[in-house]
């Protein structure tokens, strides 16, 4: 469905929709990174949302007809490809297969924004990072010898905008864990859980596992 829409391709850091602007569409993300966010009466960026390839965005518009206070900007380059709503409701109503892929595609990204309801419940700021590294490593974790890879690049200051807390209080948690052998930085960015089951442990809910059963593997 989407191969036969537009091509489009954005740079990091390029605006892809702004804040209550009509779509012009939907998107599927093929390849990059994408985020979602708006903008505080003081000009502060407030992150709500991570996008990821094969991931689709303003659906709900497409089937809801609500345009939301947000901005999507590419994280990474990106590219993405977008069809018109009329032509992906009419697809999906004539193609069963479609439909369910869709529907599948939904229920995963619900699963992640419950997560990321489920990470602002915690009142320390330790697990409130904690929960933060474990629901990267869920998503774009890659297992490796010497534990979980996140493929993405996670800056502090991006880990801090995600949970509302300073860049400053970010950097002391990290650090922490780092120091007690639960994670590593590579220096570019990228963060390795160790033993996310271990990770889990000290927050004092090890439960929290359940959300990303395939870490368990480790």
């Amino acid at each position: 469905l989407f191969s036969s829409g537009r091509r489009l391709s954005y740079k990091k850091g390029e605006v892809i929709q702004r804040a209550n602007e009509t779509p012009q569409g939907v998107y599927f993300i093929s390849k990059g990174y994408g985020k979602e966010y708006s903008i505080g009466k003081d000009g502060s960026e407030h992150f709500k949302v991570l996008y990821a390839p094969h991931e689709l965005f303003s659906v709900i518009w497409a089937y809801l007809d609500v345009e939301q206070n947000v901005y999507r900007e590419a994280l990474t380059d990106s590219v993405i490809y977008r069809v018109s709503a009329e032509e992906m409701l009419a697809a999906t109503q004539t193609n069963p297969k479609l439909l369910k892929e869709v529907t599948m595609l939904l229920m995963w990204q619900m699963h992640t924004l419950k997560a990321r309801v489920e990470n602002y419940s915690f009142t320390s700021a330790y697990d409130k990072v904690a929960y933060r590294l474990l629901y990267l490593a869920g998503r774009f974790g890659e297992q490796r010898k010497d534990g979980w890879f996140i493929t993405l690049e996670s800056r502090h200051q991006q880990i801090a905008e995600a949970l509302s807390i300073t860049r400053e209080t970010a950097s002391r948690m990290i650090e922490k864990m780092e120091k007690d052998g639960l994670i590593k930085q590579d220096g570019k960015g990228h963060f390795i859980i160790r033993d996310p089951s271990a990770l889990a442990r000290t927050m004092g809910v090890e439960e929290v596992m359940v959300t990303w059963p395939h870490l368990l593997d480790s």
